[in-house]
């Protein structure tokens, strides 16, 4: 089953790996791994109309297909729930550019 790009992602079991694309159709670097209970494909929620990663299942998984328009009106509806959510969602974004950019570092440092 393809994802539609207005859809978001709860791992409810196994693991995913985020990927930039790669060129060719080889993969692309890892970005990130999703465990159980987190939240991926969320650029939906944060206004984007376009995924900058490509999620790919690492080992059998099962995902929860939410769709973003209606989830955000949820949130919406629900102040202080979405607080909630979107606070784990900045929290997701952020934790993955710290991790990349330690990544990043590293590589720098071991070229130097």
């Amino acid at each position: 089953m393809r994802a539609q790009k207005a859809d978001v992602f709860v791992l409810l079991d196994g693991q995913v790996h985020l990927r930039f694309p790669g060129g060719n159709g080889e993969e692309g670097p890892l970005v990130s791994r999703i465990g159980r209970g987190e939240l991926f494909g969320i650029a939906p929620l944060l206004g984007s109309d376009r995924y900058t990663t490509r999620a790919q299942c690492a080992t059998t998984a099962k995902v929860l297909f939410v769709e973003a328009r209606a989830l955000l009106d949820l949130l919406k509806a629900n102040p202080v729930i979405g607080h909630h959510v979107m606070t784990a969602v900045a929290r997701a974004y952020f934790d993955r550019y710290e991790l990349l950019m330690q990544r990043v570092q590293k590589v720098l440092a071991d070229l130097a």
